[in-house]
């Protein structure tokens, strides 16, 4: 699957809890999929690459993407 677009929308830091909440847009030449994310806060501060890295896992336990007949690979086409 080739990503062509990344969004991050709503997203929140919550220090008391040391997490960070968001919901991720992944623009497809053939989908525009909506995740609602959720995670801790990385060591490196990296917040927004912690939702998309949260996003892919989510999308890779989705059965439509689970049984395809190769591996859910992600790549970023255009920046």
């Amino acid at each position: 699957m080739d990503v062509i677009e990344v969004g991050i929308s709503q997203m929140h830091e919550n220090p008391a809890t040391r997490r960070v909440t968001g919901v991720v847009t992944l623009l497809t030449a053939g989908r525009h999929i909506v995740l609602h994310c959720q995670t801790e806060y990385p060591a490196d501060g990296r917040n927004r690459a912690a939702l998309v890295q949260d996003a892919l896992r989510q999308l890779s336990r989705m059965p439509e993407y689970r049984h395809m007949d190769r591996p859910l690979r992600c790549r970023l086409v255009a920046a």
